[in-house]
This record gives structure tokens, C-alpha cells and sequence, in this order.
């Protein structure tokens, strides 16, 4: 009975800890980890736009920026900014989500891009904890 329990639970981990390993995706090594293009820009008056990872048992995320530079995290001047974001879900089923955001960049801001494994991608002001744009998707 003691050795079936312990079976069960092993396999169980196994299952629950497969979207850790399987965090690793085909999007790796291709983008920088941080780009800087505010020029000029004092680094706290710059503003900063990254991607975001994250895992649920069997599916992963990885959203990174591909426009106007393939980065995880990007650093611009303030004001008028247009970024694309991808977002690569995996798991039972592989996908790649896309989304184009323009915004006002504030400086000194953090902007994140996070999605939970769907084509609803969000662009989140860290500061205020407000979205600033979502994808069409998002409903």
C-alpha cells in the first residue's frame, strides 16, 4: 500500500513539474536580454518596455518584444512608443500570439507584456498597475 502511495506521488510530481522543465522553449537565445535605444536618455528619466515568463503545470509562456528590436527588455526615450510583442505559449499545444502596441511612455515607467497562455496580450504600467494597451484578442 506504502509503495503504490509513493508511486502515485511520484508520478503526480512528475506531471505538476513538467511545465517547469518544459519552461525552456524555442525562443531562447533568440533575442537579446536588453536593448538601449533611449540615445541620450538619463537612465532614470528613460522609460522601459520588457516581456515576461512564466509557467502553470504543463504550459509555459514567454512574451518578448520583437519591434524595433528582438529583446526581453527594452529601454527607450520617452513619449510616442509602437512596439510588437510576441508571446510563445507551450505545452499540450505550441503557439506563437502577436500584438502590436502604440502608447505614451512615461518616463522613469516600466511597461511589462504578459499574457496567462492565451492571444490576449497585455501591456501593463509597473508604476500605476494600469494596462495601457491589450491586444484585440482580449475581450
Amino acid at each position: 500500500m506504502w509503495k503504490r502511495r509513493c508511486l502515485l506521488l511520484a508520478i503526480l510530481g512528475a506531471v505538476l513539474c513538467a511545465g517547469c522543465v518544459h519552461q525552456q522553449n524555442r525562443a531562447l537565445d533568440w533575442y537579446q536580454a536588453e536593448v538601449d535605444r533611449s540615445g541620450d536618455t538619463p537612465r532614470r528619466d528613460a522609460a522601459v518596455v520588457e516581456g515576461s515568463a512564466g509557467f502553470a503545470g504543463l504550459w509555459s509562456w514567454d512574451c518578448f518584444i520583437v519591434y524595433p528590436a528582438r529583446t526581453k527588455r527594452m529601454i527607450l526615450r520617452p513619449g510616442p512608443v509602437s512596439v510588437a510583442v510576441w508571446c510563445e505559449v507551450e505545452g499540450l499545444t505550441d503557439r506563437l500570439h502577436r500584438a502590436s502596441f502604440s502608447f505614451d511612455a512615461v518616463a522613469g515607467h516600466r511597461y511589462r507584456a504578459t499574457t496567462f497562455m492565451s492571444a490576449c496580450i497585455r501591456l501593463r504600467d509597473m508604476e500605476t498597475r494600469t494596462i495601457v494597451a491589450r491586444a484585440k484578442e482580449c475581450r
